[in-house]
């Protein structure tokens, strides 16, 4: 190495010389190897980059041949992944058109369904028709309170629930694993939406200005209650993907016992979508409402993760659980509410998603 940098150094005359035996070893290595050298976002090779600028004379094959390489895909992906991805079911433009239009105005249209889960929240008294009469007690206009913030990532949210979920299928092989995937991401999309539409909602509904709440970024992916909204959308994804399936199967069974005659399942689906979102919309009830709770308490969203734990915990005693004149405890009547109001909304959300899947589908096919 002295004498190549001393030939650097004190003889710039010699510096042609001095490449000869670096870059015919460059050469050698390179052609062993036979890689792809550069970035591949450039699309040139070692030659291309600077190997004609420092005098290293590479063979024209292995310059033909590394173009030749740099043309196609220049980063070599694991066989599961390529496979993956060459056979996953991207998007139909009317699956993309379902998730951009018809995601949004559901979401819109069903806001007053999901400002009863809010008020609900923090409501462990009144009736089911009590919090409805509660959502248009200032007129029909303020039952929308909050419609639009979380319209717009709803289109990106309901394209995600769509093909998104079967390339996380592809992926993992396995339904749980692939709606529990697919939540995360839709979670990250819909938090700072959700906390947005439920604060607003809270504070046009409430007279007390102290029970009122700062409103925060709807940019943000996480914050507080975060883990309520996962769970939540773990659960009610899982209807029109796991659930819906063995619920339709048993409609069509079922009717084929009734008429005596063969039933099109296609015909139960529309139902089975209904009754399994209904189901995981209960299930997924307290989840929802720890969510809708701690994003319209002042106190949760000061709280750290172990203290939102906690008054968690609070919440759902004093929700759901009463004391009897004997001392025992039991679940109130105030549990039937939340998961009225919470399945009902859950079914015609996802329901109504998937039936708006399908009709753009034929659409598109009818014409094709």
């Amino acid at each position: 190495a002295l004498p190549i940098s001393h030939a650097f150094i004190h003889s710039p005359g010699t510096r042609e010389q001095s490449h000869p035996p670096l870059g015919a070893a460059v050469t050698q290595t390179a052609m062993a190897l036979e890689v792809p050298f550069g970035l591949a976002s450039s699309g040139g090779s070692l030659c291309d980059m600077g190997g004609a600028s420092l005098g290293w004379d590479l063979p024209q094959e292995f310059q033909q041949r590394q173009k030749m390489r740099m043309a196609g895909v220049s980063v070599k992906l694991p066989s599961r992944l390529q496979k993956v991805l060459s056979e996953a079911p991207w998007p139909e433009p009317a699956l993309l058109a379902a998730g951009g239009f018809g995601g949004p105005v559901l979401i819109g249209m069903l806001t007053p369904l999901r400002n009863a889960t809010t008020l609900a929240a923090q409501d462990p008294v009144t009736n089911f028709s009590g919090i409805y009469r509660r959502v248009f007690q200032q007129g029909f206009r303020n039952a929308w309170a909050g419609m639009l913030s979380p319209m717009a990532p709803a289109t990106m949210q309901f394209t995600l629930i769509g093909p998104g979920y079967h390339v996380f299928f592809g992926l993992l092989g396995s339904p749980a694993a692939a709606c529990c995937c697919t939540a995360f991401v839709e979670s990250l999309i819909t938090y700072g939406p959700s906390m947005r539409n439920a604060m607003v909602a809270h504070n046009q509904s409430t007279m007390d200005a102290t029970k009122r709440v700062a409103l925060r970024s709807v940019a943000a992916p996480m914050g507080p209650a975060f883990e309520w909204l996962l769970l939540r959308n773990c659960v009610a994804t899982a209807g029109i993907r796991v659930l819906s399936a063995p619920m339709t199967d048993a409609l069509t069974r079922a009717g084929e016992k009734c008429t005596g005659k063969s039933q099109q399942h296609a015909s139960y689906k529309p139902l089975g979508d209904f009754l399994a979102s209904m189901c995981t919309g209960a299930i997924s009830m307290p989840f929802n409402q720890l969510f809708m709770n701690q994003v319209t308490s002042t106190p949760a969203l000061a709280a750290g993760p172990l203290e939102r734990f906690r008054l968690g915990l609070v919440f759902l005693k004093s929700q759901y659980f009463v004391r009897t004149e004997q001392g025992r405890t039991r679940l109130s009547g105030i549990v039937l509410r939340d998961a009225a109001i919470r399945s009902t909304y859950a079914a015609m959300l996802y329901a109504g998603f998937a039936a708006v899947e399908r009709s753009a589908l034929a659409f598109a096919h009818k014409h094709d």
